[in-house]
C-alpha cells in the first residue's frame, strides 16, 4: 500500500512541474507569436525582404527540428520504461516515473526552442 500512496504522491509533483512547465511555455508561445507575426507578414508580402525570409525559414526548421528530436527523445524513453517494467513488472512507481519521462522527453525540445525564441525576438 505505501508503495502505490508513493508513487500517487510523486505522480501528483511530477503533473504539477510539467503544468508549470507548460504554462511557462504557452507564455513562451505567446511572445514568439506576437513578436514572429509582423516578420512572417513582411516575408509574405515583400518578395525583397530577406531577413523576414530567413526568419520563416528558421520558424519552420526548427519546427521540424523540435519534432524530431520530441519523437526520438520519446522513443529512447519508451524504450527504457519498457525494459524497466520487463524487470520488474507490477511496479506502479516505475511505471509513474516512467511514463512522466517520456511526456517530458517528447516536450524537451519544443520547451526549449520556444523559451529561446521568445528570449531572442524579445531583444530585438
Amino acid at each position: 500500500m505505501l508503495n502505490i500512496r508513493l508513487a500517487t504522491y510523486e505522480a501528483s509533483k511530477r503533473t504539477a512541474a510539467a503544468f508549470w512547465s507548460a504554462s511557462a511555455s504557452a507564455q513562451a508561445a505567446g511572445v514568439t507569436i506576437a513578436l514572429r507575426w509582423p516578420i512572417l507578414m513582411q516575408a509574405a508580402f515583400d518578395p525583397f525582404a530577406w531577413p523576414a525570409r530567413r526568419e520563416a525559414m528558421r520558424a519552420v526548421t526548427e519546427k521540424w527540428e523540435a519534432a524530431v528530436e520530441g519523437s526520438m527523445a520519446a522513443w529512447a524513453a519508451s524504450a527504457s520504461l519498457a525494459s524497466a517494467l520487463v524487470l520488474s513488472p507490477g511496479d506502479a512507481r516505475k511505471l509513474t516515473h516512467g511514463l512522466a519521462a517520456v511526456s517530458s522527453a517528447a516536450m524537451r525540445p519544443a520547451r526549449k526552442r520556444v523559451r529561446g525564441n521568445a528570449r531572442r525576438l524579445s531583444r530585438g
